[in-house]
């Protein structure tokens, strides 16, 4: 299924210069795919994607890619089981726009009766995490994924988890 119009929300946010209440106008006439839920904070944007039994069915970075987004690799936590999803933190770069924070969780059902999980989180705040905030939780949508399972480690570079 398409993500672009998460990514137009997310381009829309970052134009918009952290201003949720214009980029949320801006956006009052984009359609979201089915089952994504949108919310808003002071930062940036989060999209949320669950469903019983599915795997992951959007691309986030690839349609950020598509539409001129250098991503480049924060860190990445490493959990102790595949059945625990990918995670991946990004710097993204927009010429002419001040760069933002993009973490994406993905996690494909491990059962038929688990769900999947998509989770996009959007920062605009200037603030970007160095490899110890990472490391305490302190990244967009960072600590509680994985079903509350801490992360082994953290790696500096691994594929996009889509």
């Amino acid at each position: 299924m398409a993500a672009g119009p998460m990514a137009d929300a997310i381009l829309a946010m970052s134009k918009a210069n952290s201003d949720a209440a214009h980029a949320t106008a801006s956006m009052s006439g984009s359609a979201m795919p089915a089952g994504i839920a949108v919310s808003h904070n002071a930062a940036g944007i989060r999209f949320d994607w669950q469903e019983p039994g599915s795997e992951g069915r959007y691309n986030v970075t690839g349609a950020l890619r598509s539409r001129g987004v250098t991503l480049q690799s924060l860190g990445c936590p490493q959990y102790p089981g595949a059945s625990m999803g990918r995670e991946k933190v990004m710097l993204a770069s927009v010429p002419g726009r001040q760069p933002f924070v993009v973490t994406v969780y993905s996690r494909s059902a491990p059962t038929g009766f688990e769900p999947g999980v998509y989770e996009v989180d959007a920062d605009f705040s200037g603030n970007v995490p160095d490899m110890r905030a990472l490391q305490a939780g302190r990244y967009p949508g960072g600590g509680g994924r994985a079903f509350a399972v801490d992360p082994t480690g953290w790696v500096a570079e691994c594929p996009d988890p889509e």
